[in-house]
This record gives structure tokens, sequence and C-alpha cells, in this order.
């Protein structure tokens, strides 16, 4: 298995490899909270009720814990080591991910989680050696992990019609052809996913659905070159062109960018 720490303002880490580190190697010892992310449930209670009324579940922030040990051979050494780890896993707000890859049975994967440095490393001291030991807490608001790839999809045109055999004498009338194709896609996910979407011109009268039938439905035509990002994340639901301009009025009026997902 591969492990890798990426973060905006530092570049990216491989842990467990020679000098991956900014020239020291870190070792990753073991990881905790990797598992089924945190959840609660939520309850109601009536007049008189003994209990309570189980009504569904949210999942919660997970805290990864990444205990670590960074091999010195003097103390001096040791100091320098401990002075890099604090820098490279100072608390910040800037984006911050963990990024796994492993390979089984043949097929391969490859999944990250967004997260943020909570900081505060305490370092442990061996009287044996001068090996640094310390765990490392990443926060992740959002404790679900997903594909690292975007995937990219292109769909190509099927033209409904019938051809019209050459000599032909003129005048002739022709009927109405049209430009169309449905596509399927197949998530595989085990959790339900409010992705990124990309989409690039030209194309008329796209038309999104989900397996709950809500409709994404866009009056509005993309043109050619044109790339519309139509962000599904909780608390953004947004759409702009490659201009960053607002495209939100593209979407018809029956269409439900709150609630549709994967």
């Amino acid at each position: 298995m591969k492990l890798q720490f990426q973060r905006s303002l530092g570049g990216t880490r491989t842990f467990n490899s020679d000098g991956g580190f900014d020239g020291i190697t870190v070792y990753l010892v073991g990881t905790i909270n990797f598992g089924l992310a945190p959840n609660h449930r939520i309850t109601q209670r009536g007049p008189f009720q003994e209990g309570d009324s189980d009504i569904d579940f949210r999942l919660d922030p997970r805290v990864l814990s990444l205990p670590i040990v960074a091999p010195a051979s003097s103390i001096e050494e040791s100091l320098a080591v401990r002075s890099k780890l604090l820098k490279i896993f100072m608390p910040g707000t800037d984006k911050a991910s963990v990024r796994m890859e492993w390979s089984y049975n043949g097929d391969s994967y490859d999944r990250s989680i967004d997260v943020v440095v909570v900081g505060g490393l305490s370092f442990d001291t061996d009287s044996k050696d001068f090996n640094v030991r310390t765990v490392v807490q990443l926060r992740a608001a959002d404790p679900t992990w997903y594909s690292t790839f975007a995937e990219f999809m292109t769909i190509s045109e099927n033209i409904f019609g019938t051809p019209t055999p050459y000599p032909k004498p003129y005048p002739v009338p022709y009927g109405a052809t049209a430009i169309n194709k449905i596509t399927s896609i197949t998530y595989d996910g085990s959790w339900p996913s409010f992705p990124v979407i990309q989409a690039t011109g030209p194309v008329t009268n796209l038309t999104m659905v989900d397996t709950l039938g809500n409709i994404l439905n866009f009056v509005e035509p993309i043109l050619s070159g044109d790339t519309w990002t139509i962000d599904l994340s909780y608390g953004k639901k947004t759409i702009v062109d490659q201009n960053g301009v607002n495209k939100f009025a593209a979407l018809s009026i029956d269409s439900n960018i709150v609630s549709w997902g994967l």
C-alpha cells in the first residue's frame, strides 16, 4: 500500500519512502479512524412517550490519527527532524488530503479524503534511541473517501434519420433530423455522492437524471469549447462557465439541484 499526504501549501509527501518528507524518512506505524465514519442518530420524543423514535442518522466529521516514526541518529538530527515535522504539519486552513493506493486480486484502488491539519504534535522520547515519534491528527469535515481521479466520458453523436441516396432529382423534401444520445453511468461507490461535474460543449438540452428521479435540465445550450462546472457539494450548488460567469439561470424550473446526487 502507498500512502501520501498532499497539502496545497507544501506539495506531496510519501510515507515509508526514503526521504519522502522533504529529505527525511517518515514511517507510518498504524492508522486510526480509517474505517467507517462516526455517526449520530436522529431521534424525536413525543409527549408521554417511553424512550424515543429513531428517525435517521447522519455522518459526523472524523479525525484521522497517523502514528509515525522518523529515524534519527543523534540529538542534533532528532531536533532537526522535529523542526521539519512541525513545519510540515503546522495547523492551517489550506486544503490537504490523504491518498491511499493499493492492489488486491488484480484490482487497483486509489482513494482520497480531504482534511485540514489539526496540529499540536507531541513528541515521545525514548532513552534507547534518538528516533522521533509522534501522532499526526487530520480532521475530515466530510468523512467519506472518494476516487482520487475524475471520471471522463465522451458522448458521441447519433444522428437519427433516413439517408438520402444519390443521384437524386431536385427539389427533394427533407424530414427533420436530430442528434440525440442517452448514456447511463454506473456509480460503484458505497455512499451517496454529490460530485462536481464538468460539461464541455457543444451540447443542447443537457439533461441528467439520478436514480431517485431528480433532474438537472439545462434550457440554455453549452457552446462549442465552453465548459460549465456544476458543483453539487453541500453549501455550494453552483453552476459557472469557464470564465466564472454564473449559469444558474440556465436550469429549467423543474430541476432539483439541491437533492441531485449519485
